[in-house]
Protein backbone atom coordinates (compact mmCIF):
# COMPACT_ATOMS: atom_id res chain seq x y z
CA UNK A 1 0.00 0.00 0.00
CA UNK A 2 1.53 3.35 -1.29
CA UNK A 3 1.67 6.58 1.38
CA UNK A 4 -1.57 9.05 1.07
CA UNK A 5 -0.13 11.51 -1.79
CA UNK A 6 0.82 14.49 0.55
CA UNK A 7 3.55 12.96 1.99
CA UNK A 8 6.70 15.23 1.58
CA UNK A 9 7.80 12.35 -0.47
CA UNK A 10 5.56 12.93 -3.64
CA UNK A 11 5.93 16.79 -3.32
CA UNK A 12 8.46 16.86 -6.22
CA UNK A 13 6.86 14.40 -8.47
CA UNK A 14 3.46 15.77 -7.85
CA UNK A 15 4.87 19.36 -8.74
CA UNK A 16 6.37 17.64 -12.16
CA UNK A 17 2.97 16.63 -13.26
CA UNK A 18 1.57 19.38 -12.21
CA UNK A 19 3.32 21.25 -15.03
CA UNK A 20 3.31 18.96 -17.18
CA UNK A 21 -0.37 18.80 -17.46
CA UNK A 22 -0.59 22.65 -17.78
CA UNK A 23 2.15 22.88 -20.72
CA UNK A 24 -0.04 20.54 -22.67
CA UNK A 25 -2.96 22.27 -21.55
CA UNK A 26 -1.56 25.33 -22.97
CA UNK A 27 -0.36 23.57 -26.28
CA UNK A 28 -4.18 22.49 -26.82
CA UNK A 29 -5.08 26.10 -26.13
CA UNK A 30 -2.92 27.54 -28.49
CA UNK A 31 -4.08 24.48 -31.05
CA UNK A 32 -7.36 26.37 -30.50
CA UNK A 33 -6.16 29.56 -31.52
CA UNK A 34 -4.40 28.75 -34.56
CA UNK A 35 -7.47 26.75 -35.70
CA UNK A 36 -9.59 29.64 -34.97
CA UNK A 37 -7.06 32.08 -37.09
CA UNK A 38 -7.40 29.20 -39.87
CA UNK A 39 -11.21 29.35 -40.33
CA UNK A 40 -12.23 32.43 -39.04
CA UNK A 41 -8.88 35.06 -40.33
CA UNK A 42 -10.78 37.26 -40.29
CA UNK A 43 -12.21 36.89 -36.40
CA UNK A 44 -9.37 35.48 -35.34
CA UNK A 45 -10.66 34.60 -31.71
CA UNK A 46 -14.09 33.62 -33.06
CA UNK A 47 -16.04 32.77 -30.03
CA UNK A 48 -18.07 29.99 -32.01
CA UNK A 49 -14.71 28.33 -33.64
CA UNK A 50 -13.80 28.12 -29.66
CA UNK A 51 -16.37 27.21 -28.61
CA UNK A 52 -16.94 24.42 -30.94
CA UNK A 53 -13.02 23.13 -30.04
CA UNK A 54 -13.96 22.91 -26.48
CA UNK A 55 -16.93 20.79 -26.61
CA UNK A 56 -14.84 18.38 -27.60
CA UNK A 57 -14.20 15.91 -25.14
CA UNK A 58 -10.79 14.62 -26.64
CA UNK A 59 -7.63 16.26 -27.31
CA UNK A 60 -6.72 13.83 -30.46
CA UNK A 61 -10.04 15.15 -31.55
CA UNK A 62 -9.04 18.56 -31.21
CA UNK A 63 -5.94 18.23 -33.45
CA UNK A 64 -7.73 16.08 -36.17
CA UNK A 65 -10.06 18.90 -36.02
CA UNK A 66 -7.16 21.37 -36.42
CA UNK A 67 -5.34 19.06 -39.14
CA UNK A 68 -8.80 19.04 -41.36
CA UNK A 69 -9.21 22.79 -40.96
CA UNK A 70 -4.89 22.72 -42.17
CA UNK A 71 -5.68 20.56 -44.87
CA UNK A 72 -9.11 22.17 -46.58
CA UNK A 73 -7.48 25.82 -46.64
CA UNK A 74 -3.88 25.21 -47.29
CA UNK A 75 -2.53 24.20 -50.82
CA UNK A 76 0.10 20.90 -50.90
CA UNK A 77 3.70 21.79 -50.85
CA UNK A 78 3.84 20.79 -54.81
CA UNK A 79 1.20 22.91 -55.33
CA UNK A 80 2.63 25.97 -54.38
CA UNK A 81 4.98 28.20 -56.19
CA UNK A 82 6.62 29.78 -52.81
CA UNK A 83 7.45 28.62 -48.99
CA UNK A 84 5.95 28.94 -46.42
CA UNK A 85 3.77 25.97 -46.41
CA UNK A 86 1.41 26.40 -43.79
CA UNK A 87 -0.32 22.72 -44.19
CA UNK A 88 3.12 20.74 -43.65
CA UNK A 89 3.87 23.01 -40.51
CA UNK A 90 0.66 22.40 -39.01
CA UNK A 91 0.52 18.59 -39.90
CA UNK A 92 4.14 18.49 -38.39
CA UNK A 93 2.95 20.21 -35.02
CA UNK A 94 0.01 17.84 -34.54
CA UNK A 95 2.40 14.92 -35.69
CA UNK A 96 4.71 16.10 -32.93
CA UNK A 97 2.18 16.48 -30.60
CA UNK A 98 0.32 13.12 -31.43
CA UNK A 99 3.80 11.07 -30.68
CA UNK A 100 3.93 13.29 -27.32
CA UNK A 101 0.52 12.29 -26.63
CA UNK A 102 1.24 8.54 -24.92
CA UNK A 103 4.01 9.94 -22.71
CA UNK A 104 1.74 12.53 -21.59
CA UNK A 105 -1.09 9.61 -21.04
CA UNK A 106 0.62 7.61 -19.03
CA UNK A 107 2.36 10.21 -16.73
CA UNK A 108 -1.89 11.80 -16.61
CA UNK A 109 -3.19 7.99 -15.41
CA UNK A 110 -0.51 5.52 -14.29
CA UNK A 111 -0.69 4.94 -10.33
CA UNK A 112 2.49 5.88 -8.56
CA UNK A 113 3.78 4.39 -5.42
CA UNK A 114 6.44 5.25 -2.86
CA UNK A 115 9.73 2.37 -3.54
CA UNK A 116 11.05 2.53 -0.04
CA UNK A 117 14.16 -0.55 -0.53
CA UNK A 118 16.29 -1.52 -3.36
CA UNK A 119 18.48 -3.96 -3.34
CA UNK A 120 19.04 -3.80 0.52
CA UNK A 121 19.23 0.01 -0.02
CA UNK A 122 16.50 2.67 1.17
CA UNK A 123 15.24 4.68 -1.58
CA UNK A 124 12.24 6.64 -0.81
CA UNK A 125 11.47 7.77 -4.79
CA UNK A 126 8.22 7.79 -6.29
CA UNK A 127 7.84 5.39 -9.07
CA UNK A 128 4.80 3.83 -11.28
CA UNK A 129 3.12 1.26 -9.51
CA UNK A 130 3.13 -1.58 -11.49
CA UNK A 131 2.47 -4.41 -8.86
CA UNK A 132 -1.66 -4.53 -10.10
CA UNK A 133 -0.17 -4.18 -13.99
CA UNK A 134 -1.23 -1.04 -14.76
CA UNK A 135 -0.57 -0.67 -18.72
CA UNK A 136 0.41 3.06 -18.51
CA UNK A 137 2.55 2.38 -15.15
CA UNK A 138 4.20 -0.45 -17.13
CA UNK A 139 5.00 1.40 -19.87
CA UNK A 140 5.71 4.17 -17.56
CA UNK A 141 8.05 2.09 -15.46
CA UNK A 142 10.62 1.71 -18.23
CA UNK A 143 12.14 4.71 -18.09
CA UNK A 144 13.10 7.25 -15.63
CA UNK A 145 10.48 9.32 -14.14
CA UNK A 146 11.70 13.00 -13.51
CA UNK A 147 13.42 12.56 -16.67
CA UNK A 148 10.67 11.60 -18.62
CA UNK A 149 8.06 14.27 -17.05
CA UNK A 150 10.83 17.26 -17.62
CA UNK A 151 11.01 15.63 -20.95
CA UNK A 152 7.30 16.00 -21.93
CA UNK A 153 6.82 18.78 -20.23
CA UNK A 154 9.98 21.01 -22.35
CA UNK A 155 8.49 19.22 -25.82
CA UNK A 156 5.10 20.55 -24.96
CA UNK A 157 6.43 23.95 -24.44
CA UNK A 158 8.36 24.00 -27.18
CA UNK A 159 5.35 22.52 -29.54
CA UNK A 160 3.34 25.13 -27.49
CA UNK A 161 5.72 28.48 -29.24
CA UNK A 162 5.63 27.06 -32.16
CA UNK A 163 1.81 26.93 -32.51
CA UNK A 164 1.96 30.50 -31.28
CA UNK A 165 4.09 31.21 -34.08
CA UNK A 166 2.47 29.67 -36.35
CA UNK A 167 -0.75 31.97 -35.54
CA UNK A 168 1.58 34.89 -35.69
CA UNK A 169 2.45 33.60 -39.18
CA UNK A 170 -0.40 33.23 -40.60
CA UNK A 171 -1.34 36.70 -38.94
CA UNK A 172 1.25 38.65 -41.29
CA UNK A 173 0.22 37.07 -44.11
CA UNK A 174 2.60 34.48 -44.17
CA UNK A 175 5.54 37.52 -44.45
CA UNK A 176 7.20 36.42 -40.73
CA UNK A 177 7.27 32.69 -40.68
CA UNK A 178 8.91 30.31 -38.00
CA UNK A 179 11.35 27.92 -38.47
CA UNK A 180 10.62 24.03 -36.49
CA UNK A 181 11.69 24.12 -33.12
CA UNK A 182 14.51 21.67 -32.67
CA UNK A 183 13.04 19.32 -30.19
CA UNK A 184 15.01 16.72 -27.94
CA UNK A 185 14.42 12.98 -28.34
CA UNK A 186 13.60 11.18 -24.94
CA UNK A 187 16.37 10.58 -22.80
CA UNK A 188 18.22 13.33 -24.16
CA UNK A 189 19.15 16.85 -22.33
Amino acid sequence: MSNPPDDEIYQSTLMLVGKCVYEWNQLHESMGLLLSRIVAPNEPWSKPLLAMWNSLQSDRAQREMLLAASNATFPKKAERKTSPCPREDIAWLVNKTNHLSDDRNNIVHAPLTVLSQAEGKIVNKVVPNTFFDNPRASKLSQHDLEARLTWVTTTSRALTFYARRLDWGLASGLQSWPAKPQLTKAGQR
